[in-house]
């Protein structure tokens, strides 16, 4: 994880609705979110990197490839994070194009900001 991301603190709503959620969906979807904010710092430590002007282009292009496998795998995580309060017979999520989800998550001081932010909008919350 990231040096400067904080604690991923879930908003008062989100965890409102998730104990509305049954414990098996409640843990599934607690730890999905967990994963995901992980998968978020990793990608962000990566893309620091990257950026560094003292590797080579084998490092630049492994760096790359590190990259496209966190993108898949934030975005595998995202959608079940959408999956769970579907499956559990909730409200389900409220959809959002890619490009728009992508656009919402910016490095910053709000790391943890945006994998909640993701993670209410599965449990059906604001966006």
């Amino acid at each position: 994880m990231t040096q400067n991301s904080p604690p991923l603190v879930l908003p008062p709503g989100l965890t409102r609705a998730m104990a509305t959620l049954q414990d098996k969906d409640r843990q599934r979807l607690d730890d999905t979110i967990t994963r995901l904010h992980t998968v978020n710092g990793r990608l962000w430590d990566t893309e620091d990197r990257v950026r560094s002007a003292l590797l080579s282009s084998a490092q630049v292009a492994d760096c790359k490839r590190e990259i496209d496998q966190l993108n898949a795998e934030r975005n595998a995580l995202a959608e079940r994070a959408d999956e769970v309060p579907r499956l559990a017979g909730g409200r389900g999520p409220r959809r959002c194009a890619p490009a728009h989800r992508d656009a919402r998550l910016r490095r910053g001081p709000h790391v943890g900001a945006d994998t909640a932010d993701l993670a209410q909008r599965a449990c059906g919350g604001p966006r």
